[in-house]
């Protein structure tokens, strides 16, 4: 297919305009923030989260890098298994999330990142520890400015 799709002699159909599948998709995904999810609001800035979520959201990046692996493809952790989330994944919808929250919220969760971090480190668990730190560095990275 990649041959015949190379070759001059190849002839593909016209542009007939936008199809009607990709009409409908647009107005789908912008509504659910696909296209610019860093603009796109989950919570309004009125209510307080609640108290244990920076607890819950280190548990869940805790969770999902013990399920890891480093891929030297991706510079970052990949799911060990399919159907698990990718790195890149969870780390883009965690700083969207922690944009929309007050600092303190992102600022707990570091910390609690950091507890973990050092405390894998002084069990001699260095994967758990390797990977956690990995995934707090691009955390920091892309948050805002003194956020994290």
């Amino acid at each position: 297919m990649l041959t015949a799709a190379s070759s001059e002699d190849t002839q593909f159909p016209g542009d007939q305009g936008e199809s009607e599948l990709l009409a409908a998709l647009v107005p789908l995904t912008q509504w659910v923030g696909l296209e610019e999810p860093s603009h796109q609001v989950y919570c309004t800035p009125q209510r307080s989260p609640p108290p244990l979520l920076p607890l819950l959201l280190s548990l869940l990046v805790l969770h999902a890098t013990s399920r890891s692996s480093a891929s030297p493809a991706t510079s970052f952790l990949l799911g060990r298994r399919p159907g698990e989330v990718d790195g890149w994944v969870l780390l883009s919808g965690l700083a969207t999330l922690l944009r929309q929250l007050h600092p303190q919220v992102g600022e707990e969760v570091s910390q609690r990142l950091e507890q973990a971090r050092d405390s894998f480190t002084l069990a001699s668990e260095a994967q758990e520890a390797q990977h956690t730190d990995m995934f707090l560095q691009q955390l920091r990275h892309s948050g805002p400015a003194g956020v994290l």
